[in-house]
């Protein structure tokens, strides 16, 4: 190896190490919510899907966490464009069958309406819509359990387990 490639890896090596917590620590809920990817009908929507997959009790919902917001930029930046047209398309699929069965979008149907139209399209013969479905809720799950509330309230999460107790009597 030469000395300008050595001094190179360690000069960005650095600079990695300088940028990388910067960046992590900086992401916040609010970075999430200014995707611009879904028409506002359709964001309202994703939100009360995923509200509908995971409600709110006597702990946060899906949608008080933003998995909604965090499933948008999912989409957004990791799927390719058929992908995300499949995507769109599906929540647009949502509201059909809502205003089919039931004369309203899906936003403003109840919750046991919109129980029925998601286990409706889980129960569907159409792959798509099965397909929409699964990966929606397979989303919500994964967003959901890795969120900060989940892993410190619920699943007391430790990022070094194990205690050392160094001044113990052996015997």
């Amino acid at each position: 190896m030469q000395r300008r490639q050595a001094v190179t890896a360690i000069a960005t090596g650095f600079a990695g190490a300088f940028v990388l917590p910067t960046w992590a620590v900086n992401w916040k809920q609010e970075t999430l919510k200014n995707t611009n990817f879904l028409s506002p009908e359709l964001a309202v929507a994703l939100s009360e899907i995923v509200e509908t997959i995971i409600p709110e009790t006597n702990t946060p919902g899906a949608k008080s966490l933003a998995i909604d917001k965090l499933i948008e930029r999912i989409v957004k930046d990791c799927y390719q464009k058929p992908a995300q047209e499949q995507f769109i398309g599906g929540i647009r699929l949502v509201n059909e069958l809502a205003q089919k069965n039931y004369n309203k979008p899906f936003a403003d149907c109840p919750t046991e309406q919109r129980l029925a139209v998601l286990l409706q399209m889980s129960k569907s013969e159409d792959a798509g819509q099965k397909k929409f479905y699964n990966m929606v809720r397979q989303m919500t799950i994964k967003g959901y359990t890795s969120s900060e509330y989940f892993m410190t309230k619920i699943e007391h999460f430790e990022f070094a387990p194990a205690r050392f107790h160094g001044c113990v009597r052996v015997r």
